[in-house]
């Protein structure tokens, strides 16, 4: 029967492997390599794995700059700290959302990213493009990120990016607009069943934006707590 001083050696044993890969791909940015994709992808499964918290973004910084050998952090601009500091305790964050499967999206987004690199797109540079896909997923903390809501993010020059509710803002607006359409019609058929949909993704939507609010209600609620201890 494993006991918690053997659960508690593997945690220890597997944060330790996270931060030496880390200083691995510091490493490798020190003899110039673009290592801080790499840092994403292990950062957000570490993260899923219960390895990591958002208290772990500097140690990350800092293990990465000590072994990259150029400048520590304390001798870095403090905008620029701040700026890598955000990005990682982002990555953390995205890695423990509890209804997304992140490192899913993140494997998506490799995929699509080398896809879209053969066929030629225009693209961001890999690290800009996955922080992209990761502060994406975090403003849909219940759905996962679709393969073109990934794209979006991973694109030069595109627009908002697609979320699940956006799709369906577009679904209900073309539902209504059929129903609209075929009331003017000399001949309007039966599209009850269309109404129907309308009226499910309309349903959808809505609890959408309860639990969105009741989110940001408990966000609140936790500052006021946090306060008042």
């Amino acid at each position: 029967m494993t006991n918690l001083a053997t659960i508690s050696n593997g945690f220890d044993t597997l944060r330790k492997e996270y931060f030496a890969d880390v200083a691995k791909d510091g490493s490798a940015a020190g003899k110039g390599k673009n290592a801080w994709p790499n840092v994403v992808l292990r950062t957000v499964a570490a993260a899923r794995d219960g390895l990591l918290t958002a208290d772990d973004a500097m140690p990350i910084f800092e293990t990465f700059t000590r072994a990259e050998g150029k400048a520590l952090v304390h001798d870095r601009p403090k905008d620029s700290v701040k700026k890598t500091k955000s990005e990682l305790t982002k990555m953390i964050e995205c890695g423990k959302l509890p209804n997304v499967d992140s490192v899913d999206v993140m494997s998506r987004a490799v995929t699509i990213y080398g896809n879209l690199k053969e066929e030629g797109a225009e693209l961001k540079a890999a690290y800009t493009g996955y922080m992209q896909v990761v502060r994406d997923q975090l403003k849909s903390p219940d759905y996962a990120l679709d393969d073109d809501a990934i794209a979006h993010a991973l694109l030069k020059g595109e627009g908002k990016p697609a979320t699940v509710e956006t799709k369906l803002k577009q679904a209900l607006a073309a539902l209504e607009a059929a129903v609209k359409l075929n009331d003017t019609d000399e001949n309007p058929m039966d599209l009850s069943s269309v109404t129907k949909a309308a009226s499910l993704v309309q349903s959808t939507l809505s609890f959408m934006a309860t639990s969105a609010e009741r989110r940001a209600l408990l966000a609140k609620l936790a500052i006021l707590d946090a306060k008042a201890a």
